[in-house]
């Protein structure tokens, strides 16, 4: 996926919702719209990343870790975007719709944290 651009990836995960929620066109738009804004989030928030593991590795000497401060700063961000998602999500979809949404949320960052498990990331 990230060698997908951020279009794509919205038209994908708009796709599967359609899928899994039977998705109005009305809802799709609005859906896929919301996705856009995510993958454009997520490509920024890689290219930063990449960026800073590049300019760690060309200056040997400089190892960057982020302060408690910034942790914490990067958490409450997450956080908040997700929560506005949430709320975005509960505007869009019907009740039942939303409902099934949240379940397949938990599910998938159930499956997420499992995975970091596996690894040995905690």
């Amino acid at each position: 996926m990230k060698n997908m651009s951020a279009e794509d990836q919205a038209t994908i995960a708009t796709k599967k919702l359609t899928l899994a929620l039977d998705l109005t066109e009305k809802q799709q738009s609005q859906v896929k719209e919301l996705m856009l804004e995510q993958a454009i989030h997520r490509k920024e928030k890689m290219a930063e990343r990449a960026k800073m593991k590049s300019d760690t590795e060309n200056d040997t000497k400089l190892k960057v870790e982020k302060t408690d401060e910034q942790k914490i700063k990067a958490v409450n961000e997450r956080l908040d975007r997700q929560i506005e998602t949430k709320q975005k999500m509960k505007a869009i979809l019907t009740s039942e719709q939303y409902e099934k949404w949240e379940k397949t949320q938990g599910r998938r960052h159930g499956k997420a944290k499992s995975k970091r498990k596996m690894k040995g990331d905690h």
